[in-house]
């Protein structure tokens, strides 16, 4: 009777895809770093000719395929436990405002969005806030309001670092409630 080789035939095949990845170049650390990109594309550059060095240099400065997917965007009081405590339909002058994102990043690298508040078409707040490779990131930032705040409107705009729209919103802004005395 023939002798069959059934367990092999796996291990082979894994085996030339692991030889073609790593003939390919396609295998890179995550730890290293563009700037150790850009040195070995330098290092390297004496050697090769200038179209291809270019084409290299190119090939550094890589844009995320996969782009950042907003889940949800929520004004809110306060954040507990990563989460809002409540939607607002309206601020007080006075009053802080978060804003509280849930983005998906399957991008496998840590990414950024731009969060920018503005009262009245005036901007207030910029900050950038980190968004770690995750299903569901929870991240936020607020804006406090000044009691000279009374009317208008409070605008939320984030935008990914290419610069692509995320998220916007709009809160009507009102006087602080007086609270009455018995």
């Amino acid at each position: 009777m023939p002798r069959m080789n059934v367990g092999r035939t796996p291990l082979l095949v894994t085996c030339a895809w692991i030889a073609v990845a790593i003939a390919a170049g396609s295998c890179r650390s995550r730890d290293a770093t563009d700037a150790d990109a850009a040195s070995s594309a330098s290092a390297s550059a004496s050697e090769q000719p200038a179209a291809s060095v270019s084409a290299s240099a190119s090939a550094s400065s890589t844009v995320p395929s996969v782009p950042l997917e907003l889940q949800r965007f929520t004004f809110t009081s306060k954040v507990r436990n990563k989460e809002p405590a409540d939607t607002l339909e309206k601020a007080e002058s006075g009053q802080r405002v978060w804003a509280h994102f849930a983005i998906r990043n399957r991008s496998g690298e840590t990414r950024k969005i731009a969060v920018a508040f503005s009262v009245n078409g005036e901007k207030r707040t910029s900050l950038d806030l980190k968004i770690e490779p995750s299903w569901s990131f929870r991240t936020w930032g607020y804006v406090t309001l000044r009691k000279t705040d009374t009317e208008g409107e409070l605008t939320v705009e984030a935008l990914d670092d290419q610069g692509v729209p995320l998220a916007s919103g709009k809160l009507p802004i009102v006087p602080k409630a007086s609270k009455k005395k018995r």
